[in-house]
């Protein structure tokens, strides 16, 4: 009885490093950018260790408080024979400096720069086909730097998980106190608003908390930290431009959750999955939509029937172009 408890640890032991370890299948590659308004900016690049020059990559982008922790969406890439990197963007995760304030920005296009030096050297190793998946605020920057880099023709498919594309708030801080602080935004750009304490979403993805998955909560926080009026704003004329309509050239899927505001563990506790399936329509002329039932906000990190939905109905996308 013994031996089988100590064979039964030492199985569960290892089952817990291969978890733990799968960061360990990732390079991390800082690229300098030019100075900004808080001084130096980096951004870090992320390559699977099994890229192999092959001709197709996928290329993804992050959300909001967060960062590249979703290492078995990596591996799946890798399974399907095409090359993964991630990109964490300026301030946020492996690219925050100690000058920086998390997340903060004025414009999204600030970001650009990110993403156009990571294509650069992802082109340069040989990948000639580009596949961007983004999620949440990352499926919001990628969608206006697709409509403004419309010559990028090495750029072949998009996949959006849940993006950022409306607040999920009630009409008055939409349409009214977001918009005023925005106006004033030159004379309070820095001042603070809280995002409150709510931590369920987190909660619900967390393994201490019965969620499946482990990620450093010193990057990605378990309660929102507070945004500034800079922030409040550069999502503000996002959203503006995503209303009155993008010309992104590139077949996109827009995928959410077909719920919100529900059970912690099969919905979108952040953003009105409505919302996305409306403004989706304003992306481009080659939309397609749909849904994953019991889908969390970051689809990738549902239940498990759920995200496996989800990469077969990337993939298939992906496999048309």
């Amino acid at each position: 009885m013994k031996k089988l408890l100590l064979c039964f640890v030492a199985i569960l032991f290892c089952s817990l490093c291969m978890a733990q370890s799968s960061q360990d299948n990732y390079l991390f590659y800082q690229i300098p950018q030019q100075d900004d308004y808080e001084g130096e900016v980096v951004s870090t690049l992320v390559a699977h260790k099994a890229n192999n020059h092959r001709n197709k990559a996928v290329v993804y982008l992050h959300g909001y408080n967060d960062y590249f922790f979703q290492y078995q969406m990596g591996d799946s890439v890798i399974a399907h024979n095409m090359d993964f990197y991630a990109i964490e963007l300026r301030k946020y995760g492996r690219s925050k400096k100690d000058n920086q304030r998390w997340f903060e920005v004025k414009d999204l296009s600030e970001y650009y720069p990110d993403i156009d030096s990571a294509i650069s050297r992802i082109k340069a190793a040989g990948t000639e086909s580009i596949y961007f998946l983004a999620h949440s605020t990352g499926g919001l920057i990628a969608s206006l730097y697709l409509d403004a880099r419309k010559s990028e023709s090495s750029i072949k498919a998009v996949v959006l998980n849940s993006p950022f594309l409306d607040y999920n708030l009630p009409k008055f801080q939409k349409n009214v106190l977001i918009p005023c602080l925005a106006f004033f935004r030159p004379l309070i750009g820095k001042m603070t608003i809280s995002q409150g304490n709510d931590r369920v979403y987190a909660n619900s993805l967390l393994s201490d908390y019965g969620g499946e998955w482990v990620f450093d909560t010193l990057m990605k926080f378990p309660v929102s930290p507070s945004v500034t009026v800079n922030w409040l704003s550069a999502i503000k004329k996002g959203h503006r431009k995503i209303k009155h309509g993008l010309s992104i050239v590139q077949p996109v899927l827009v995928l959410s959750s077909d719920k919100s505001n529900a059970m912690p563990h099969n919905s979108d506790l952040v953003l009105n999955y409505q919302h996305i399936q409306q403004r989706a329509d304003k992306l481009g002329n080659n939309i397609t939509k749909d849904t994953i039932p019991d889908g969390k906000h970051d689809l990738a990190l549902s239940i498990k029937p759920a995200r496996e939905m989800f990469y077969r109905k990337m993939f298939a996308f992906f496999e048309k172009y």
